[in-house]
């Protein structure tokens, strides 16, 4: 939390100074690749040719192992490259999201890994879809001029205060469709009026309004559930097998979105299964969940600087800031000779 502002009040010397002595003082070399890493990119450094940070983590330790200034296929397969091909080799398994430069310089520089495609960003794929086909659904019922609802015939006016309540429910309930608690959706949760509809409703009576207000919705909605479903109970074993269930089923919908949704799951197929390894020692399966909490962290450091400028000096300062094992160097660096990776 801390810039070098403040560093700078404290101790009665400019930013420039105390960023100075940061740069004289703290230079963090790359860790050893770890068995088990995770890559993932942050948006958090602007240059001219990116702008997003490149995150390579070590799983297990959960320490940054680098960062780099892209996540071009070029800087990564040069970077890699002039890492040693027998700690290359020692990596087992690498978890990424869907970006396919990861995938194809992660089977250049380390063929021996198996690589696993995170669960949350196959997920965060799906609600895409679906948020398109809830978004098209709630366009269907706006009602441009309300104010005027008197004028109408008494059917059509039931007909327009159906839309509107319909458009009202999506709108502001729409996060029903994404949640997989099973305590706000059930059944017997109290009831509550709300003044909209005139009645009492709990979320699991919202939730059956908005489904069967539209037939897509619904159809994508149970697609949906039956992929939640497919990472709760598929083993490793299993994985493969519900895989292709599970596509066969999207490939059967009438939904373009979903026949995409089918082929993605079919490109990343190997990667999805890869994803039910259980990691050794544990009960759990590798994912990403640890290096989004460390691009959080990336990213406040920015906000609290309101941006960094030099490339060196802010992969310093997130290396010393979240790294538990980097220390600074009690002498000076003053030559490019003594910041060599």
């Amino acid at each position: 939390n801390e810039t070098f502002t403040s560093i700078a009040k404290r101790h009665n010397i400019s930013p420039t100074t105390a960023a100075s002595i940061f740069d004289k003082h703290v230079y963090v070399p790359r860790n050893p690749l770890s068995e088990i890493m995770c890559i993932d990119e942050v948006y958090a450094f602007k240059s001219d040719h990116s702008k997003y940070v490149c995150v390579l983590l070590d799983y297990t330790s959960q320490n940054i192992i680098d960062l780099l200034p892209d996540r071009h296929k070029i800087t990564l397969i040069d970077y890699f490259h002039h890492i040693p091909k027998e700690e290359r080799e020692r990596v087992k398994l690498i978890c990424i999201d869907m970006w396919q430069t990861y995938r194809t310089v992660a089977q250049v520089m380390f063929p021996k890994a198996k690589l696993a495609v995170d669960k949350f960003h196959v997920i965060q794929e799906f609600t895409r879809h679906l948020n398109q086909i809830r978004v098209k659904t709630m366009n269907q019922f706006y009602i441009k001029d309300k104010k005027s609802l008197d004028k109408y015939p008494i059917e059509q006016r039931n007909e327009i205060y159906y839309k509107d309540s319909m458009y009202y429910l999506l709108k502001k309930f729409h996060w029903l469709l994404y949640s997989t608690d099973s305590e706000t959706l059930d059944d017997n949760r109290k009831k509550r009026y709300n003044h909209k509809l005139n009645r009492y409703l709990n979320y699991h009576d919202i939730l059956t309004m908005i489904l069967d207000s539209d037939a897509q919705l619904k159809e994508v909605y149970n697609l949906y559930t039956h992929l939640h479903l497919f990472y709760k109970v598929s083993s490793e074993q299993e994985a493969k097998i519900h895989l292709n269930q599970l596509i066969h089923d999207l490939q059967q919908s009438n939904l373009e979105q979903m026949n995409r949704f089918a082929n993605t799951l079919t490109q990343w197929k190997r990667e999805i299964i890869h994803s039910f390894t259980t990691i050794p020692n544990t009960d759990k399966r590798i994912n990403n969940a640890i290096i989004e909490n460390t691009n959080k962290t990336i990213k406040n450091i920015k906000h609290n600087s309101n941006g960094f400028t030099n490339w060196n000096r802010f992969r310093n300062r997130v290396l010393y800031a979240i790294n538990d094992n980097i220390s600074f160097s009690m002498y000076p660096m003053n030559t490019e000779k003594d910041q060599v990776i």
